[in-house]
């Protein structure tokens, strides 16, 4: 009687698995069912493609789980980690946790797993089913895998959504960044007017703010000082400027045209000093053109 039984619950598990990787998984499903048996099994394809072994078998709730959340908590645990021991050993942990997790962990109990959805599988249908017979004959003709095209329509979007992230997230960061750096140019504006009246007044380029007689230099959210050297207007970023541009700085220097005060900004190509002019002091840009207007980056080094 309980060969009997072994072979009909072996048959159960056959047709579920269905005929392609009968003799794989059929053998190791009934050694789960031994008491005391161990859960213990390797499975390849799930050491080299989890993400599409769990869709593919249908284990769709394994797959939300074992491929979304737990890899999510464990980067919330690595970010904790960090937050206490410091960011090197949190990348440690993190890097540790999700290798032996994925290389490790999943293989080992992909099998185990696999064995459960059979069985819930196996018993929604008996509970509707009583004769084994049909019972065996539904299984087989229900779907053992998911069909590919489930599963390569997501990859597809997948790779679509990164594909746009990636163009689309470093476009967005220059925005910013170029609103950034707009503020710093504005706040100069200021004292670009104060040494074209100086230089009227005294045919020379004011040396600083001091002569200028602006004791409190404007300043933003991401300007942290705005300063004058022999006329050349240079900003520095600051404060809550993005760390591509923070501590960089940006020259507006002025040149004697003719009878014009003309202001050359950050890169942009200079014009001729008049030799009768006194000289500015340097131009010492030193921001990324791409972060630059274009008046500022014409002629971007």
């Amino acid at each position: 009687m309980e060969v009997n039984l072994d072979a009909d619950r072996e048959a159960l598990y056959r047709a579920v698995v269905g005929p392609k990787k009968a003799n794989f998984y059929a053998p190791k499903f009934m050694r789960f069912d031994q008491p005391g048996s161990s859960k213990i099994s390797w499975n390849w394809p799930a050491l080299f493609v989890s993400f599409y072994w769990f869709l593919y078998r249908r284990m769709y709730g394994y797959w939300a789980i074992y491929c979304l959340l737990i890899p999510l908590a464990l980067l919330v645990l690595s970010g904790i980690c960090g937050a206490v021991l410091g960011r090197e050993i949190g990348n440690a942990v993190y890097v540790i946790a999700i290798l032996g997790y994925r290389y490790v962990v999943i293989p080992i109990y992909a099998n185990s797993l696999y064995h459960r959805t059979v069985k819930a599988q196996i018993e929604k249908v008996q509970h509707k089913v009583v004769d084994r017979p049909t019972q065996i004959a539904v299984l087989e003709n229900g779907p053992h895998t998911s069909h590919i095209i489930w599963i390569i329509v997501p990859f597809m979007m997948i790779a679509v959504i990164g594909i746009l992230a990636a163009i689309a997230i470093p476009a967005y960061q220059n925005y910013t960044i170029r609103a950034q750096v707009a503020e710093g140019i504005i706040h100069s504006d200021q004292l670009k007017s104060a040494v074209v009246e100086r230089y009227n007044a005294n045919k020379a380029w004011p040396l600083d703010l001091m002569e200028l007689g602006i004791a409190q230099p404007p300043s933003g959210n991401y300007v942290a000082a705005v300063g004058v050297d022999r006329g050349t207007v240079t900003v520095t970023y600051g404060n809550k400027a993005n760390n591509l541009i923070a501590k960089h700085l940006l020259s507006l220097r002025p040149q004697i045209v003719g009878s014009d005060i003309v202001w050359t900004c950050g890169h942009s190509a200079a014009a001729a000093d008049d030799p009768n002019a006194p000289s500015a002091g340097p131009n010492i840009t030193d921001l990324s053109a791409n972060y630059l207007p274009t008046a500022c980056r014409s002629s971007a080094r």
